[in-house]
């Protein structure tokens, strides 16, 4: 079961669930599974600062990247429940509707800023084919 944030730190998760072990200074509580949602007390193991920073430096980065690589379809199905489970935190926000529309007005200058600009021939190698489709729907590829 997840704990929601909004009750209990995953510190105080910790804590309750580990009383003869509590968090220290410069000890960091980590998820195993590099979900900040998920603050299920299976799901959290104490760590140093040295070693999480550590992890979440290169060390980390390449290691979940190649986890990503090994598990393409696990890696798709985390990062859409992630997804989703942030968008439904976003739209609890009392300012989401503001929020929204300042989205959609920064998206809606970046097109008029792309609008007529030419893509390089090494910009156009780099592209994916649906990237050329939406610059040449733009017609803006040399």
């Amino acid at each position: 079961m997840a704990v929601s944030r909004k009750s209990k730190s995953r510190n105080a998760v910790w804590n309750e669930h580990h009383p003869d072990d509590p968090v220290k200074p410069g000890e960091i509580v980590h998820h195993k599974d590099e979900n900040k949602l998920n603050d299920s007390p299976e799901n959290l193991e104490k760590w140093t600062e040295t070693r999480h920073k550590s992890f979440h430096g290169n060390l980390g980065s390449e290691a979940l990247r190649r986890w990503r690589e090994a598990n393409p379809e696990k890696a798709r199905e985390v990062s859409r429940s992630n997804a989703e489970k942030l968008q439904e935190k976003l739209k609890e926000r009392p300012d989401y509707q503001e929020l929204k529309e300042r989205r959609a007005a920064a998206g809606a200058a970046a097109a008029r800023k792309t609008l007529g600009t030419k893509a390089s021939s090494e910009t156009r190698q780099k592209m994916s084919e649906s990237q050329k489709r939406r610059w040449e729907k733009r017609k803006c590829l040399v």
